[in-house]
């Protein structure tokens, strides 16, 4: 009798890989007749059956696919300083120019802060895979919108706060919860500024250019602060408030 070949040998292996794959669960991950994938978050990487040895088998590797694209991040910083306990308030006095860019902020952090008011009023569904302040950037991108870009990343500081406020209204009513709106007749309006906005004495010296503000008479304003910062437009007036850290005696 005389031996089998290669090719039929290939062919038996073949059948008897067939055979076992069949008797398997149909919800198994592995297959030999078809190489496609089942979980999206999954791919193969196998090896062709004529680079196996005719008493090998075919080698199948399961590894997890991870997107480059990172969705659902949260967009707000958590400072890892002490808390603060206590506010320095200074009042400032801007030039014109540079009143009219704050005044600017002002409407761009009022805007920002209605929308994320009305999405949760009006109880909107987020599409897949977007957070609220993507959503807010994609209004922001058009037409009649985009003079809110001047606000630049302190839109996630409106963001942020519009979703806290939501968060306690639920907490206290227990249910729905009607939010109001900010109007630009309020008395006070507030913009809350990131960690990083203060820098060397001023608020985003690249936005400003060389426009200049002064301090009421008997304060000076702090070089850097570690803490967020935050604009109070009252009056008429601005106030620059810096939350400090004090140690109790």
């Amino acid at each position: 009798m005389s031996l089998p070949t290669a090719t039929e040998s290939a062919v038996r292996a073949t059948n008897w890989l067939s055979d076992i794959a069949y008797t398997m669960q149909f919800n198994s991950w592995f297959s030999i007749s078809h190489n496609s994938v089942q979980n999206k978050s999954l791919f193969w990487i196998c090896c062709p059956l004529s680079t196996v040895s005719v008493l090998g088998s075919t080698v199948c590797e399961r590894t997890e696919k991870k997107s480059a694209r990172k969705y659902g991040k949260n967009p707000f910083k958590r400072s890892k300083n002490i808390t603060p306990n206590s506010v320095l308030k200074i009042t400032l006095f801007p030039e014109p120019e540079l009143h009219r860019i704050w005044k600017r902020w002002l409407a761009a952090y009022r805007w920002v802060y209605n929308q994320c008011i009305e999405f949760y009023n009006y109880n909107r569904v987020l599409p897949e895979g977007q957070s609220l302040d993507q959503y807010i950037q994609k209004l922001q991108s058009q037409p009649e919108n985009e003079w809110t870009k001047c606000l630049g990343k302190t839109r996630q500081e409106a963001v942020c706060e519009a979703t806290q406020a939501h968060k306690q209204s639920r907490k206290i009513k227990k249910g729905k919860s009607w939010l109001r709106y900010r109007s630009c007749r309020n008395k006070s309006q507030v913009i809350q500024f990131k960690n990083d906005a203060y820098r060397n004495g001023t608020w985003y010296k690249t936005k400003i250019g060389n426009l200049e503000f002064t301090v009421a008479k008997g304060y000076e304003l702090p070089a850097n602060c570690v803490y967020g910062t935050e604009f109070v437009y009252q009056r008429g007036q601005w106030l620059a408030c810096f939350p400090q850290y004090e140690p109790v005696v």
